[in-house]
């Protein structure tokens, strides 16, 4: 099995910085350390789904756009009943 590297790290600058938030308005916001936001901006560490999902209500961007980059528009998102 190939293992796929994800860069939430680079999303997440991307994400702030489109915010203007920085790391201690966001520790702030999410009541995460400064140090593990820090550590999830340089892919030293891969959030948790609680971390995420905190980062992205903070940030009002999606849980996927952190994790892939891309933003989905809801009409895009197939509706079949599936999680």
């Amino acid at each position: 099995m190939m293992s796929r590297k994800i860069f939430i790290g680079e999303h997440l600058r991307s994400a702030m910085k489109m915010r203007n938030v920085s790391e201690s308005e966001l520790s702030r916001r999410t009541q995460l350390a400064q140090q593990l936001i820090s550590k999830y901006r340089n892919n030293v560490t891969v959030p948790t789904a609680t971390s995420l999902i905190l980062m992205a209500v903070a940030l009002d961007c999606s849980v996927d756009f952190l994790i892939t980059g891309k933003e989905h528009k809801p009409e895009e998102v197939k509706q079949d009943g599936m999680c």
